[in-house]
C-alpha cells in the first residue's frame, strides 16, 4: 500500500523472495496493486543463487532479520521494516545503518524503545532515485555491515558478553519472541 501510494514517475518493481505459508495469501492481497506496481514472486532461491540475484534486480531491499544484513553486506540498500503479527499500519521503516543494539527487526511495540531515525517508504523511494542516491546509500549500509556484523569472532564475542551479562530468564524470553513456534521446539529448562 505504500509503495503504491507514491507518486514517481517510473513503475516499481516488488520482488517477493521466498515462499511460506502464506505466500496465496500475499498474491491475493497485492493483485489490487498490480496497475502500478509489477509484482514478481520469485520464489526460494538457492542459496549459491542469491548474491547474484539481488546484486541484479534489486535498488533497495526491504525486510527484517538476516537478509537485511545479507543484502547490505553486498552493497544494497537495505531498510527494515516493523513486524506484527496482524496488518502494520505504520509506513516507516529504518535504515540498516540507523540498526541500534544490532537489531533487525523491531515490533510495532517495540517501536519507540530503540530511538530510531524512521524514514518513511515515500522517503526511502525518493532517497534512493536521488543523484548517487542508491550508490551511496549502498555504501553506508556496507560499512554499516563491515563495522558491526562483518567479524564473526566480534559477534561471538559481543554475544558472549551479552549473554554472561543478561538478566534473561526463559520465562522472560518466551514473552519476548513472539514468532517461534512453540509446539514445534522441544524445551528443556536449566
Amino acid at each position: 500500500k505504500n509503495l503504491y501510494e507514491i507518486n514517481i514517475n517510473k513503475k516499481i518493481r516488488l520482488h517477493i523472495i521466498g515462499d511460506g505459508v502464506y505466500r496465496k495469501k500475499v498474491e491475493q492481497e497485492l493483485i489490487k496493486y498490480s496497475d502500478k506496481i509489477d509484482i514478481i514472486y520469485v520464489g526460494t532461491i538457492a542459496h549459491n543463487k542469491l548474491d547474484e540475484y539481488l546484486i541484479n534486480n534489486i535498488d533497495l531491499l526491504y525486510g527484517v532479520g538476516t537478509c537485511v544484513i545479507e543484502s547490505a553486506a553486498l552493497g544494497i540498500p537495505s531498510m527494515v521494516l516493523l513486524m506484527d503479527t496482524k496488518k502494520i499500519q505504520d509506513n516507516q521503516a529504518y535504515w540498516y545503518f540507523d540498526t541500534k543494539h544490532y537489531c533487525t527487526g523491531i515490533t510495532v511495540e517495540q517501536k519507540n524503545d530503540f530511538n530510531i531515525n524512521y524514514t518513511s517508504i515515500a522517503d526511502s523511494i525518493n532517497s534512493i532515485l536521488a543523484k548517487n542516491g542508491k550508490k551511496n546509500l549502498g555504501y553506508k549500509c556496507y560499512e554499516y555491515y563491515k563495522k558491526n556484523h562483518g567479524s564473526i569472532d566480534s559477534l561471538a564475542m559481543i554475544f558472549l558478553e551479552k549473554i554472561i551479562n543478561s538478566s534473561l530468564t526463559f520465562d522472560k524470553l518466551k514473552k519476548v519472541i513472539k514468532y517461534t513456534p512453540y509446539s514445534l521446539v522441544k524445551i528443556t529448562k536449566v
